[in-house]
């Protein structure tokens, strides 16, 4: 009974200290109307998005951002730089100093400081004044609470704090190095056959974001053809010895997951006769939110959309006079080299300071390709030298460059110029302006390999080394397309005759993309309400594709007759009632099993192509008989899963950076809503094992090129970081039910 009323003191002991926390904060952290001596005027409409107006000059604008950054959103800001910078274990320990290794070898931070020097005057100059409105908060308000509990000051806010994270995105959506390595493991345990029966190539039916009239139109067809041929190693031996270690180290499993949509067509296509442009990135879940709503006026600038904490720019959205949206390609720009045991190597010594711990002198080798990376992969730790080479590890990295020179873009000339400035991660990004034209390009340093197409770790040596870049004005691109509209949804770019090799697998399968190229097809004019429609479709794609192999399943049992009686009625929508959507879920989480039985340390390979081909063919990874496997899978499904509505175990999950994992202290920031749509679906909801929704669209836009004030936009919960502000999860419902919010402008 006392240690029950002791927790009870204690927990209300919580309660009121973070309470009365936040009381102080929202009083003595009063929103400034104006700053910078009324230079900067600053509006606030109902959820709590600011619309900024600077008077005098561009610069104040962004000195406004920097302080809205700081005084919604902080702390998410200072654990960002801490992930950048690997300095999380100084404020939490010993227990994050194996993820500062990691990320002390990758050396983010340090490649961030020496792409300083490579950007233009205007670019520094931003970045100064957005720094110079970070601290301007620091200086002048009561630090979030976080702080408080952690017990520690934070130091001042740099410029290279203002950069570092556009690395880490591209870290987060670019990971071919531990794909590589699972390929290869995957080779060596299955034979090359099998391997290429796993792996499959992108179907040839499936479409592309550019057609080969685009590509003819854009003069890209009389290129010569530099495809590198399918390359197989027949032994890596240093990979060979760690393969069985190797996989508890990454966890292998299928690369599908994250992703994005972005559509746009022309005004031949609307009821306006101008174009409208939707996008939604789809990234993982967190709280706060991944993006910052916001509205930025000068003299000479007027944007509005997606910011992210942190970064000193507008990353999606519109200004007067174009408006863009962006989807991740997914590019093979990382190559692993074997170096030779007589590789010369250089050394840095990273200090790592551990709070109540004395500082670690963490040695990091590098070779001429890049870090040593298999002394922080523990199966790996005892092997010769394997590098890591990626474009993000260059010296002229001019990405914020590119960003900043987009919100500044008036047309498709400024705004392909901006692109040739952007470096990494390599993006799609689409194009509409208000004279009715629409275009997409790809951006980024994509590499050239000639005699091997990177799906391996390769030997060190002259044959394996990049010869040079694909060119900008070769990368895929196309302006006013003849099909009056283009839509990429991670699959694939370009058709085999595009003359250059993208990547050696592309991220996701096509079913996104078919399935708004259909909703596509279905009108013959678009309008505002018809795309947010689209945007929030939530009918199964996978469940199309699956649907006859399935239901031709025998049953074994009256219990699995009952399921597949009720999926033979289902609809395909994954709505947060629907019942059969739970039990295609369950039953198609069974099937991601297929290639276990195989190769044991592959626990789930979610690749719909792949299953479809060996349930049709009695493939090998199901063989002895594969119509058993479906009704063996049909029976478990029966048996073992209660049957829910979807939206009673599909539920999306926001935990806080850094302190949401905190038991005690979860409940405060952390958030759970009910949701529909799945994997694959355009309205994506990807998931977990315990089927809870890890991923989605992170900021939803529809960019009305006809009149910009009716364009509309959402985020995933709302701008404050503050748990007690009304602000900090408002727009949570919102976005569940597919809402949005008008993007009014000031002027």
């Amino acid at each position: 009974m006392l240690k029950k009323l002791f927790f009870l003191i204690f927990f209300v002991f919580i309660f009121l200290t973070l309470f009365l926390s936040y009381v102080y904060l929202s009083v003595h952290n009063a929103r400034p109307v104006q700053l910078l001596n009324h230079r900067v005027t600053i509006h606030w409409d109902k959820h709590g998005v600011p619309h900024v107006l600077a008077q005098q000059e561009d610069a104040d604008a962004f000195f406004a951002l920097g302080y809205l950054h700081a005084h919604d959103r902080f702390w998410q800001m200072e654990f960002q730089r801490r992930i950048a910078s690997g300095t999380l274990s100084e404020i939490f320990g010993e227990k994050t100093l194996e993820k500062d290794k990691f990320l002390r070898t990758f050396g983010f931070y340090r490649a961030t400081q020496q792409s300083w020097s490579y950007l233009d005057s205007r670019t520094k100059y931003i970045v100064q004044r957005y720094t110079d409105g970070v601290n301007a908060f620091l200086t002048t308000q009561s630090l979030p609470l976080e702080f408080k509990l952690l017990r520690y000051q934070p130091k001042p806010w740099t410029v290279i704090d203002s950069l570092c994270w556009e690395k880490m995105m591209a870290f987060d959506l670019q990971n071919q190095w531990s794909t590589k390595i699972q390929n290869y493991q995957l080779l060596q345990a299955l034979g090359e056959q099998h391997y290429r029966e796993l792996v499959l190539p992108y179907p040839q039916q499936a479409p592309t974001v550019l057609s080969s009239a685009d590509l003819a139109q854009a003069h890209l067809l009389t290129l010569p053809k530099n495809t590198p041929p399918q390359y197989v190693l027949t032994n890596l031996p240093l990979i060979n010895e760690a393969a069985e270690k190797l996989k508890l180290d990454l966890g292998l499993h299928s690369f599908a997951g994250k992703g994005s949509n972005a559509w746009v067509v022309s005004g031949k296509r609307t009821t306006s006769g101008k174009p409208l442009l939707a996008n939604d990135p789809h990234l993982s879940l967190q709280a706060p939110a991944v993006w910052y709503l916001v509205e930025l006026q000068g003299p000479s600038l007027h944007i509005q959309g997606a910011s992210i904490p942190g970064l000193p720019s507008i990353l999606i959205g519109h200004n007067d006079h174009i408006a863009w949206g962006v989807t991740n390609i997914n590019p093979d720009t990382q190559d692993l080299y074997i170096e030779p045991p007589s590789t010369a190597l250089s050394v840095r010594h990273e200090i790592i300071k551990i709070k109540h711990k004395p500082d670690l002198d963490f040695p990091v080798f590098e070779s001429a390709h890049g870090p040593i990376i298999s002394q922080i992969v523990p199966s790996l730790a005892h092997l010769p030298h394997i590098a890591l080479k990626w474009t993000a590890f260059l010296p002229n990295d001019t990405t914020v460059q590119s960003l900043i020179e987009i919100n500044y873009a008036k047309n498709w000339q400024d705004f392909t110029g901006a692109l040739q400035h952007f470096i990494v991660p390599s993006q799609n990004f689409v194009y509409a302006d208000t004279e009715g034209n629409i275009g997409y390009s790809a951006s980024g340093l994509i590499p050239v390999r000639i005699g091997w197409n990177g799906e391996f770790p390769v030997m060190a040596d002259s044959q394996h080394e990049w010869a040079g870049f694909i060119p900008f004005d070769q990368l895929p691109q196309v302006y006013n397309p003849p099909e009056n509209q283009i839509v990429t949804a991670n699959n694939a770019l370009t058709p085999p005759e595009y003359p250059y090799q993208i990547t050696f697998r592309w991220a996701e399968p096509s079913l996104r993309a078919e399935r708004i190229l259909q909703l596509l097809q279905a009108h013959s004019l678009l309008n505002i309400n018809l795309f947010a429609h689209i945007q929030n479709d939530t009918y199964s794609s996978l469940w199309a594709l699956l649907r006859p192999v399935l239901l031709a399943t025998h049953p074994l049992d009256k219990e699995s007759e009952r399921v597949l009686s009720r999926l033979r009625t289902w609809q395909g929508n994954t709505d947060t009632q629907e019942v059969a959507a739970t039990l295609f879920a369950a039953w198609y989480q069974r099937l991601t099993t297929l290639p276990s039985s195989k190769v044991p340390f592959l626990q789930q390979w979610n690749e719909p192509v792949f299953i479809l081909q060996q349930l049709q063919n009695n493939g090998y990874f199901c063989q002895p008989d594969c119509q058993a496997y479906l009704s063996h899978t049909l029976q478990e499904v029966a048996h073992h899963t209660a049957q829910r509505p979807w939206g009673k175990i599909h539920q999306a999950h926001f935990i806080e950076l850094g302190l949401g994992s905190v038991k005690p202290l979860a409940w405060i920031w952390n958030r759970t809503q009910a949701t529909s749509g799945g994997l694959f679906t355009v309205n994506v909801g990807t998931y977990d094992d315990q089927f809870i929704q890890t991923k989605g669209a992170s900021y939803r836009q529809i960019i009305d090129l006809n009149d910009l004030a009716q364009s509309q936009y959402i985020q995933t919960l709302g701008q404050s970081g503050n748990p007690f502000d009304k602000h900090y999860d408002d727009l949570l419902k919102k976005w569940s039910r597919g809402e949005y919010l008008p993007m009014r402008t000031t002027s």
